[in-house]
């Protein structure tokens, strides 16, 4: 009896063990997948500045000078706000210290003075007829004619005897010199020399304060930097491959009068930043450029 019981038992464990083994895990592992992150697309523009160097003012004038910015991204490309900062410079006559304007044909008598005989040659006195006495005018512009009365002797004789009794000198002075004066520093400025004389606009039009009136639509003046830019900002995004000018001309305005044009010059800049993640132009400006961070002169 006891040797049975012992068996039956041993069974018992046996079976104990086999139930066991079939609580095990069913497990597998999949492939490696890498998920790849790349930097977005690069933004890309051109300033396209179309002006012909040197063109002369008058009152009335419609100049071109067209500004604007090309998204010139490839198709599918990073849409971009943009702006733009035009910098004003005017030029005044070069005056000597006695505030007499300077020509490129007169030199003063020091400048004279400072002179090689050579070149000394090349020059005459102003001696008479003139607010420049005690200055001097070179040589190839001056032309001398000779009167009897306000009748002019033309005859080389007549001349060569004395014949006349009163002998005249024309100068011609050649071109004002002018120099850089300034920087426009506050467009709000109605003092300013160029106010009311030169707008920037898009179309023929009349000048009108302040300097900027007539941008193209969506553009806007913002102001103007610390060291006195103006910044136009373009309100909407430029996709890829689109282009927007800011303005197309420059108007000089119709009453303006010898006395009011003098020689200016306008440099131009662009700047684009990203438009995505930006709710409007001005913040992702700023964020790209410290010239653009407001708050900037406050525009008129």
């Amino acid at each position: 009896m006891k040797k049975k019981l012992t068996i039956v038992l041993s069974l018992l464990v046996v079976a104990a063990i086999a139930v066991g083994g079939t609580l095990a895990y069913f497990s597998m592992s999949t492939d490696e997948v890498e998920n790849v992150f790349t930097v977005g697309k690069n933004v890309k523009i051109t300033l396209v500045d179309i002006f012909n160097q040197n063109s002369e003012i008058e009152p009335g004038a419609d100049i071109q000078k067209e500004v604007g910015i090309e998204n010139t991204a490839d198709e599918g490309g990073a849409a971009v706000y943009a702006a733009v900062t035009a910098e004003f410079k005017y030029y005044a006559p070069e005056t000597y210290t006695d505030g007499l304007a300077k020509y490129e044909n007169i030199i003063s008598a020091d400048e004279y003075a400072a002179l090689d005989a050579a070149a000394q040659a090349g020059y005459v006195e102003i001696t008479a007829d003139s607010n420049y006495i005690g200055y001097y005018i070179k040589d190839d512009a001056v032309e001398v004619t000779y009167w009897n009365d306000d009748t002019q002797v033309t005859d080389a004789t007549a001349i060569a005897n004395g014949e006349y009794n009163k002998r005249k000198a024309t100068y011609n002075t050649g071109d004002l010199l002018y120099a850089a004066t300034a920087t426009i520093a506050d467009y709000s400025d109605a003092t300013d020399p160029l106010w009311g004389i030169i707008t920037l606009q898009t179309g023929a039009g009349t000048a009108a304060d302040p300097f900027v009136d007539g941008l193209a639509d969506g553009w806007s003046y913002a102001g103007n930097t610390a060291d006195g830019k103006a910044v136009f900002v373009y309100d909407d995004k430029i996709e890829a491959g689109d282009y927007t000018a800011a303005f197309t001309n420059v108007h000089v305005s119709d009453t303006a009068t010898a006395d009011d044009l003098f020689p200016f010059s306008i440099t131009v800049k662009g700047y684009a930043a990203q438009a995505t993640g930006f709710a409007d132009a001005e913040t992702a400006l700023a964020a790209s450029f410290d010239a653009l961070v407001p708050p900037l002169t406050a525009a008129p």
